[in-house]
């Protein structure tokens, strides 16, 4: 699964989220980040089941664990929604995936 804060889950790198993550390079370090991206990406693998995003409270605990996780690792706050949103994309994407994958 590709960094959840470096791109857009459609493999576009978008102008927001490059600046976004420019921003919380500047706040967190890149060491700092990079461990954020490598625990998120840990934590969704575990956590995400094939049909997730389907279901509203496994998806609203997910939210929950990125948001945490965010918070704990200092990620600037008026960033924090947009991130969200795109791990929890990129997680869709990441499980559709590995059901195509498993499938084959």
């Amino acid at each position: 699964m590709p960094s959840p804060l470096k791109s857009h889950p459609s493999g576009k790198s978008g102008g927001n989220n490059q600046a976004q993550t420019q921003s919380a390079r500047d706040v967190m370090g890149q060491d700092q980040l990079r461990e954020l991206a490598i625990v998120l990406v840990e934590r969704v693998r575990k956590t995400a089941s094939i049909d997730w995003n389907l279901k509203e409270s496994v998806r609203a605990r997910m939210k929950v664990m990125v948001k945490r996780l965010l918070r704990e690792y200092g990620y600037p706050p008026d960033m924090q929604a947009l991130a969200i949103e795109l791990v929890l994309e990129q997680a869709k994407v990441f499980t559709e995936f590995e059901v195509e994958t498993n499938r084959s």
